[in-house]
């Protein structure tokens, strides 16, 4: 089964093509508002074409009200409706909106270089922390950077304990006091 609310992280708000044959509905605006939401899910309840529909939402901020509204149409969503979210941070939603949606990518494959992220999988775990102890002494970080756009588009919408821990670094790892090395720790040992 396919999920049919996919979450994209990214500063240029992209989303996949929607699913072949479905009826598109796109929103692009700055702030998703609470009239943004009653309107989406008086959308989603009308009746299309008869056949799928996807709505397409980018936003850079949505506020809490519309969060909320959100909340119920997305864990349970009409027949044949899916959604797609772009937004530039995870943090930017609530965490019971965050958790009704399957985390798809957060990057583009032209937007960075791969070769870092690839070589990082390629290694054993061992090897892996021990790479991350001598970068974070190194204070490398760009190889951080690279690694972890890397990351965001090799790992599949699948592997969800590898998403887990890539969406734990992306938004816990510029917070005060969190300890980059034991977020990418995490993460070596989940991919």
């Amino acid at each position: 089964m396919k999920p049919h609310a996919l979450l994209y992280l990214n500063t240029t708000l992209q989303v996949d093509s929607a699913p072949s044959g479905a009826e598109v509905h796109t929103l692009n605006t700055e702030r998703f508002g609470i009239a943004d939401a009653r309107g989406l899910k008086d959308l989603a309840y009308q009746s299309g074409t008869g056949g799928r529909r996807c709505f397409q939402i980018t936003a850079r901020s949505l506020t809490r009200e519309a969060q909320n509204a959100l909340l119920k149409l997305c864990e349970d969503p009409p027949p044949g409706v899916s959604f797609q979210l772009a937004v530039p941070k995870l943090n930017c939603l609530i965490p019971t909106l965050r958790s009704r949606f399957s985390l798809k990518s957060t990057a583009t494959a032209t937007t960075c270089d791969l070769s870092v992220a690839k070589d990082f999988t390629s290694l054993t775990p061992a090897d892996r922390i021990a790479l991350i102890a001598a970068k974070i002494k190194a204070a490398d970080s760009q190889w951080q950077t690279d690694l972890i756009k890397g990351l965001e588009v090799l790992i599949s919408a699948e592997d969800q304990l590898a998403r887990t821990a890539l969406t734990r670094f992306i938004t816990y790892g510029d917070a005060s006091g969190a300890s980059k090395k034991m977020l990418l720790e995490n993460l070596a040992l989940a991919i």
